[in-house]
């Protein structure tokens, strides 16, 4: 079986989760993979890779089993071939900005099968054929101890280092939240420094999970976030807006506050967990997350999609 990966790569590279999983499923079963690249960006430039797209299908007719595509845009993208079947996963940008839901409930109806990484995604279209799969993360990633992946860094034990969720250019996560939570924290801890998470390698963002007092993300939405499954199974503390389904992956975690999006409520939980120090302890829930199991029900709708 060979399954085509349709997938935007407008931000310079194909997103981490997406590049893990396909490498599990390929680990596990006997499947390759090929991917498309969606390299235009707004409506006008998906519609033209559609119609890229219709042509390298054209072109390797017998080539591939089935198209899965990540997130509403590339699915709309499939949507332009009706040569192979299709499988879109939406994660939550799609869905959750009213705009992309559109487009997103539009694919819905013209795909074979949707998967959606959150109960909560789903609850908001209308489905057809669809299952409940989030994005895992790889449970076999070392863990440093703080000291050590310090050292590494060459950073100083009595820094304070807060992890920022995302890059800094990706306003939907709300980085100026995050630097004026900061910016107060500096009163007390002066030394205080929010690192942006971008630019850095899958290595480089272990050490950084291991070294860090604690992660924070202000986010004005969200779907499932890999980077809080990653924090929680690295054990690093976290204050997180209450978007998404932070609530249900960190449900039963100690060294975790989810609040509301007010920043001295943020400024007051960050406090707490640099007083506190240490780690999580309770990170029970990570094994719903882990990419080899996740990849076995994947595997489980290409199958069921191929012999439909």
């Amino acid at each position: 079986m060979k399954i085509l990966i349709i997938t935007s790569k407008n931000s310079g590279s194909i997103h981490p989760f997406i590049k893990e999983q396909v490498d599990q499923i390929s680990t596990q079963f006997d499947i390759s993979f090929d991917f498309f690249f969606i390299n235009k960006k707004g409506i006008l430039g998906y519609i033209k890779e559609g119609f890229r797209l219709r042509k390298q299908i054209k072109e390797n007719k017998d080539k591939y089993s089935l198209i899965h595509a990540h997130y509403g845009l590339s699915g709309l993208v499939a949507c332009f071939q009706f040569t192979l079947k299709k499988i879109v996963t939406f994660h939550g940008s799609d869905i959750n900005y009213p705009p992309h839901r559109i487009i997103s409930q539009i694919v819905v109806f013209l795909s074979n099968y949707s998967i959606f990484v959150s109960e909560q995604l789903k609850e908001k279209v209308i489905k057809k054929r669809s299952s409940v799969i989030p994005c895992g993360i790889n449970l076999e990633n070392k863990i440093h101890s703080k000291e050590d992946a310090r050292k590494k860094l060459g950073w100083k034990n009595d820094e304070h280092k807060i992890l920022f969720s995302s890059s800094f250019n990706r306003l939907e996560k709300d980085p100026e939240l995050a630097k004026s939570i900061v910016e107060s924290l500096r009163k007390k801890y002066p030394t205080v420094e929010l690192i942006e998470l971008s630019g850095y390698s899958r290595q480089e963002v272990n050490l950084l999970m291991c070294a860090c007092d604690m992660l924070l993300l202000t986010s004005k939405r969200e779907g499932s976030p890999q980077v809080i499954k990653e924090a929680l199974y690295f054990k690093l503390p976290i204050v997180s807006t209450n978007v998404g389904v932070i609530e249900d992956i960190l449900r039963g975690t100690d060294h975790t506050f989810i609040c509301e999006s007010e920043k001295e409520t943020l400024v007051q939980a960050s406090i707490k967990l640099l007083e506190e120090g240490g780690r999580i302890v309770n990170n029970g829930n990570i094994e719903l997350y882990d990419n080899s199991k996740l990849a076995s029900q994947i595997f489980l709708v290409y199958q069921e999609i191929v012999r439909s």
